[in-house]
């Protein structure tokens, strides 16, 4: 539906709260960081769309969030995986 021509995908459970600096989210980082650094450079991406989800249960179950505050808690860490990726983090 985002009409690319080309694209590459790396999937996690939790999407970009990998990338937000959530300490319980650490182990799953390491491996997307890699991936995306990866396919930054060998693909010369220049564009990275972050996509979460409503009622995601890796934020339910693994971090434990109610449900009250799963969508603020989630575009939060969307900011922050952004603001990672354009600072050069990832």
């Amino acid at each position: 539906g985002l009409m690319l021509s080309r694209y590459d995908r790396v999937a996690c459970p939790g999407g970009p709260v990998c990338l937000s600096g959530r300490v319980t989210a650490l182990w799953e980082s390491r491996g997307v960081e890699d991936q995306l650094r990866f396919l930054i450079r060998a693909h010369e991406v220049t564009q990275v769309i972050l996509i979460g989800h409503s009622g995601c249960a890796y934020y339910r179950l693994h971090l434990g969030i109610p449900d009250a505050r799963l969508l603020r808690e989630q575009l939060v860490d969307l900011e922050r995986a952004a603001t990672a990726i354009r600072r050069g983090l990832v």
